[in-house]
């Protein structure tokens, strides 16, 4: 991984929207193929999961512009399989950046972000169906006992947008690296 992306990670965990044009910047300056996300010297494939993990936490809507740029990739669209075995192990790869993006887009009010993570609760690959019904129940700020099941993809559907809400600091992967006390967001005394 570049060390950039560990710089941008950085930041990102700041929750400060005057990331969001660097974020624009990235999307428009990657050339995202199924050959660069491969490319671990280009580093394309973390570039992109870094700035979907930013947007997710912060949960703005003006960083919708550089999520749709980066989603409408075909390397990066697409990616739902509801049945069969997928014999090319990196297109699970590409699968995992669309559901990252998809969250992202989701927390920032998207609705096409909720419904690529609604086409996700069939697919065949269960840990990315079981994320897809986390996140939708973290977006909608749904306990998972009393949100509509996995499988039941209409009741979903029939759930209007919820607005944009930065991820909550309960379902950030990176809590459990962090010291107790830090909240981010939260000012700082000085």
């Amino acid at each position: 991984m570049p060390d950039e992306v560990y710089l941008l990670n950085t930041l990102a965990l700041t929750r400060d929207p005057r990331i969001i044009g660097l974020w624009e910047q990235i999307a428009a300056r990657l050339d995202v193929t199924p050959d660069s996300l491969r490319d671990g010297a280009a580093g394309t494939f973390y570039w992109v999961d870094t700035v979907a993990a930013g947007a997710e936490r912060l949960g703005d809507p003006a960083a919708l512009p550089a999520l749709e740029r980066l989603h409408a990739s075909p390397a990066l669209h697409a990616q739902h399989r509801p049945g069969g075995v997928e014999p090319d192990d990196f297109q699970e790869r590409r699968a995992m950046l669309e559901l990252g993006l998809a969250r992202a887009l989701a927390h920032c009010g998207s609705r096409r972000g909720v419904d690529v993570l609604i086409a996700y609760l069939d697919d065949s690959r269960k840990p990315l169906a079981a994320q897809a019904h986390r996140r939708l129940c973290a977006v909608y700020d749904l306990p998972p006992e009393s949100a509509p099941d996995h499988r039941d993809t209409p009741a979903w559907r029939a759930l209007h947008t919820p607005p944009p809400r930065p991820l909550p600091w309960r379902h950030d992967p990176h809590r459990a690296d962090l010291p107790e006390e830090f909240r981010p967001g939260r000012p700082t005394a000085e």
